[in-house]
């Protein structure tokens, strides 16, 4: 089941540039594993408890906020 999740995520970024694409994805991981219900949706506190090191919750929170990404995009993917 994680690997097919793991898949779809995949398809999900795959339009994404690359570092952007992984990041998104650890960011994607922790809202579906539930991390961001114990952290009251604060991101970071969210992907430390996913199991993120602290380089890998930077590069999520940098891709979220500044990366080249649209989520119109996304959604068509899964559409």
């Amino acid at each position: 089941m994680i690997e097919q999740t793991l898949q779809a995520l995949q398809i999900i970024v795959e339009t994404v540039p690359v570092g952007t694409n992984l990041a998104l994805i650890h960011l994607m991981w922790s809202i579906l594993n539930g991390s961001f219900l114990g952290s009251r949706g604060a991101i970071f506190p969210a992907l430390q408890e996913s199991g993120f090191e602290p380089e890998q919750i930077r590069r999520s929170w940098q891709a979220m906020r500044y990366g080249a990404w649209c989520i119109d995009e996304a959604v068509a993917v899964m559409a």
